[in-house]
């Protein structure tokens, strides 16, 4: 009689368990990547010799990444965060360089849901 009550014991536990784990996994749904926005400001800017910097500022989102599609023209003072600052190290004066500073992340209100955007700098 006491190990039926024991088992009929253990199996209310487990299934309150497996309730209570379901309704955390069902209650965490991430966001769908529609619905996750990072923006940039500025999204396009030109940077000369006299003025080689350019600021950039990510919103809408966390644990942001940067990153250059040429890092032979100009380089980020750093790699993470929601601020960096572009400075350019090449520039042609009859043919503009064209660099795009990209950033990606974590973005949308609540849940995590990965996206990005880019910024277009001219070197003139």
């Amino acid at each position: 009689m006491e190990t039926m009550k024991t088992h009929t014991a253990f199996r209310l536990c487990a299934a309150a368990l497996a309730a209570g784990a379901i309704s955390l996994i069902v209650g965490c749904e991430a966001e769908s990547a529609a619905d996750a926005t990072i923006t940039v400001s500025p999204v396009h800017a030109e940077v000369t010799e006299s003025n080689p910097s350019v600021t950039i500022k990510a919103s809408g989102g966390w644990d942001y990444i940067w990153s250059l599609n040429n890092s032979a023209a100009g380089y980020l003072d750093k790699y993470t965060g929601s601020t960096v600052t572009y400075t350019a190290v090449q520039f042609n004066s009859t043919n503009a360089v064209e660099q795009i500073v990209s950033v990606s992340g974590m973005g949308g209100s609540t849940n995590a849901a990965a996206a990005s955007a880019k910024v277009t700098i001219v070197q003139k």
